[in-house]
């Protein structure tokens, strides 16, 4: 009960101290609350819409369709517990418009029934549901999206060319509930009747398709046990069963890439937040050593101590987390009317019950992990020592290993993957050593420099006397900088991770093609290339692509990897993909430009046929699927076996552009195999590139179009959008950081104003204060970003060696911008602190 009076009488005597405190833990809060309500609402928004997302209770897809055997089993299966089955077929192809250029489109062929779930808004038709999706499969019609509407100047009764056949424009798509919310894609995408498939000639052996057939079922709850029977059923991996769960988690897995960056912003804001409750609980607690030495000298215990300051710290942190939540509510959907910009779809703007006790949890833990250790130091100092203000200890970091670990544990759950959350946590764990470890050797250097020299050396009054406050001053400006640079690290490793990845996409030290051109048939390769001799088109030789799947690694079976329950980092899920799914194969004699070997030796030329074949991967497909140089690997192409043993790694150069594959065989073993080739067309001018393509199109109707220059330019617009968002959770975190800038400032002018007033009594002039406290500040705002911004860069460094194979561009641009922005923001800060505080006169600063 003691323990409960002294926490009220503290909250009751010191509110303004605690409300001040209350306000930089809402601070850091809000930032990290606000991405937890971003992916958590977008989750619960997906979970909403996933059955219209997937447009049936159950599907199963791939880029085959399944055949003999295992569809017997499958339709007998589910002809028990379905009410209602359609297919669909989707590729892309080129489209052409008599007046206009050939354009690469997304084609969906649909079919009676489809969708089974949801329904397509057509402007000339209303609502398309499953009732009356038969008109479009009655004449060749076809139903368009905006962008092609606009892309071919199309009207309603227009003719637009797919394949070998001619489609009436029906009307615009206004609205398809079964349609992702994409971020990118690339091409529009368009509707025709599945009964003209065969008509356009587009699909023959290879062709990039995909297949899917979908089933309503009389019991939807039965859809998860059903997905399991079914896959015993379907044994390749290729091909997917997917149900509403999975349809929402390939569209969640676009937009959580984003928020799994900006997560990585809030946890440095949260960071940043609790840097500041650190400086002003500790500068609080050293002001009230004499009131903890007098409960201890009238018999108070340690652990009454201990519980009284624990139980205003909850009673804070929970007054906190309240407060977070109600602001959180109320900004959440201006956030979310800027997600609308990008993704297309209806989004909850309510708080969760998850997110709230999250929130409420994290407010607690933050204020224990940073305000406890500093109470269990004093405590164990004796009562004397505490009556005298004289706390004589080093800070004991075995302390704060709980609150290290706890931070590292969120940037990995924030991030979603081990790697980037381990490398995150040691950039900012380096930071903290940099800042507690080299800085006060540096400051106890300048301080002995600096004994028995005249106050205005160096430099003049305001430097010398700057320079002896600082380096006196070492706790103070140790918090400063450790604040301020680490928000500088984290936004300079992404100005240095924009600069990276535009140079690599536009780089032209390595030319990228214009055109990429795929479903290439066998028999067509010979007839492209004189084509393109003829009408000369800068055409590389055509590459071989063999579909086929992985089914042993040493020996043993490949099964297929389901989805764990609960947390699983972004490491994981890739090495479930990548095991999952269905592979593209190649031969190649050798390297070409856009690789480099990384580990093992080159191929030793033909296959002679004896023993084992050779076989390249790409290093981190290798690693994704755990399989190193020396390792065997079995594929099965159309039923026929290959096996093959490791014998090199390689680093692709995916930007490049060209035909590049994740597995490369040498050559005399695939050439027999069913193929389809790719081809790319070199760097060209655009007039050309659309004369190039026209050509191709009618000569050769089933071979489809990439215009590299344009999908370079459809991912930088991406990535445009993605760091404007990560920029402006950055700015938010450097406000955070500013404002801890200030409570510090604030607390530290405070402090000074008795010396304030005896400077002004020994005949300093305002301006030469004001021009000591402005050197002062400044000099640990420029240490400040020297060491964020040195950090930032090595941390975008390390990041482009780990998941950009090394490409790295220095944004000193970005770098010198930045760096002037906030030191203006910093002499901003001090100025208005100083002029709040210490513009009165002597009597005013001495009667407070």
């Amino acid at each position: 009960m003691i323990a409960l009076r002294l926490a009220w009488r503290e909250l009751k005597n010191n509110y303004r101290y605690w409300l001040f405190f209350s306000l930089n833990l809402i601070v850091g809060l809000i930032g990290f609350t606000f991405i937890l309500l971003f992916r958590d609402n977008i989750a619960d928004s997906l979970s909403q819409r996933s059955t219209q997302l997937l447009s049936s209770d159950i599907a199963i897809s791939g880029r085959r369709d399944i055949t003999g055997d295992e569809e017997k089993k499958v339709m007998s299966l589910m002809s028990s517990y379905q009410t209602d089955y359609t297919r669909l077929v989707s590729l892309y192809s080129m489209g052409k418009a008599d007046s206009e250029k050939s354009r690469l489109l997304f084609v969906k062929f649909i079919a009676g029934k489809y969708p089974l779930q949801g329904n397509i808004e057509i402007d000339t038709l209303g609502s398309v549901n499953r009732e009356k999706i038969d008109v479009i499969n009655s004449k060749p019609y076809v139903w368009i999206s905006p962008e092609v509407a606009h892309q071919f100047k199309l009207k309603n009764g227009s003719l637009l060319k797919i394949g070998k056949v001619e489609f009436e424009v029906q009307g615009v798509i206004k609205a398809d509930t079964t349609s992702s919310m994409r971020g990118f894609s690339l091409a529009p995408k368009v509707y025709v009747g599945q009964k003209f498939l065969k008509r356009t000639e587009l699909v023959s052996f290879g062709t990039v398709a995909w297949r899917s057939r979908y089933f309503n079922l009389k019991e939807p709850k039965r859809a998860a046990e059903l997905k399991e029977e079914l896959e015993k059923i379907i044994t390749d991996p290729a091909i997917d069963v997917r149900t509403p769960e999975n349809a929402s988690e390939q569209l969640s897995r676009v937009i959580g890439y984003l928020s799994d960056f900006l997560g990585l912003i809030g946890v440095v804001a949260l960071l940043m937040s609790a840097i500041g409750i650190f400086y002003l609980f500790q500068s609080y607690i050293f002001e009230r050593l004499k009131h903890i030495g007098i409960l201890k000298s009238l018999g108070v215990t340690n652990k009454n101590i201990l519980m009284n300051f624990a139980l205003v710290i909850t009673v804070v942190g929970v007054l906190s987390s309240g407060a977070t939540l109600v602001l959180a509510k109320l900004l959440l959907p201006l956030g979310m009317d800027y997600l609308k910009e990008f993704y297309k779809g209806d989004f909850n703007d309510g708080l969760t019950w998850q997110v709230s006790i999250i929130v409420i949890c994290l407010g607690l833990i933050v204020n224990l992990f940073t305000c406890l250790p500093i109470i269990i130091v004093l405590l164990r100092q004796k009562t004397i020592s505490l009556l005298s203000s004289e706390l004589r200890t080093k800070p004991n970091f075995l302390l704060y290993v709980p609150g290290a670990v706890f931070l590292w544990g969120l940037s990995v759950w924030q991030a979603r993957s081990l790697i980037i959350g381990t490398v995150f946590f040691v950039a900012l764990l380096v930071v903290f050593l940099i800042v507690t470890l080299a800085l006060p050797f540096v400051l106890k250097t300048i301080s002995n420099k600096l004994n028995g020299k005249p106050i205005s050396h160096p430099g003049g009054l305001w430097l010398g006397y700057a320079l002896r406050l600082i380096s006196r001053n070492r706790y103070t400006t140790l918090l400063l900088v450790l604040s301020l640079s680490i928000g500088i690290t984290l936004i300079s490793v992404i100005g240095q991770l924009d600069k990276s990845l535009k140079q690599e996409l536009t780089s032209s030290k390595e030319p990228k093609p214009s055109l990429f051109l795929f479903d290439i048939q066998d028999e067509q390769v010979g007839e492209l290339v004189e084509f393109a001799k003829k009408n000369d088109i800068p055409m590389a030789d055509p590459t071989p692509m063999v579909r086929a799947r992985l089914i042993k690694k040493n020996g043993e079976e490949v099964k297929r990897q389901d989805k764990k329950e609960g947390f699983t980092t972004r490491e994981e899920e890739q090495s479930r993909r990548f095991n999952n799914r269905g592979v593209n194969l190649s031969y190649a004699n050798g390297l070409n430009p856009s690789e480099k070997l990384v580990e093992g030796k080159e191929f030793s030329g033909d296959y002679s046929g004896e023993g084992l074949a050779e076989v390249s991967l790409e290093k981190r497909y290798a690693q994704r699927i755990g399989v190193k140089i020396g390792d065997t690997l079995t594929y099965e192409v159309l039923g026929v076996e290959v096996q093959a043993k490791v014998v090199n790694t390689r680093q692709v150069n995916w930007t490049s552009f060209r035909p590049n594959f994740f597995i490369v065989f040498q050559p005399g073993v695939l050439e027999i195999a069913p193929k389809t080739f790719l081809a790319i067309v070199k760097k060209i001018n655009f007039e050309k590139q659309l004369m190039i393509q026209d050509l191709l199109v009618d000569k050769f109707s089933n071979i489809s179009i990439i215009n590299v220059t344009e999908l370079v330019t459809k991912i930088l617009t991406l990535f445009k959008a993605m760091a404007w968002a990560i920029g402006i959770m950055s700015l938010c975190c450097i406000v955070v950081g500013i404002f801890v800038l200030y409570s510090i400032l604030q607390n530290q002018l405070l402090k000074k104003k008795n010396e304030m007033a005896l400077q002004k009594i020994m005949g300093f002039e305002g301006r030469s204060i004001f021009g000591i406290t402005l050197v002062e500040y400044s000099l640990t705002c420029i240490v400040a970003l020297v060491i964020g911004t040195a950090m930032g860069t090595i941390v975008a460094y390390t990041v482009s060696q780990i998941f950009l194979d090394g490409v790295f561009v220095f944004n000193y641009e970005f770098v010198i911008g930045l760096n002037i922005v906030l030191y203006f923001l910093t002499v901003l800060t001090i100025a208005v602190t100083y002029r709040i505080h210490h513009s009165q006169n002597i009597k005013s600063l001495l009667s407070d």
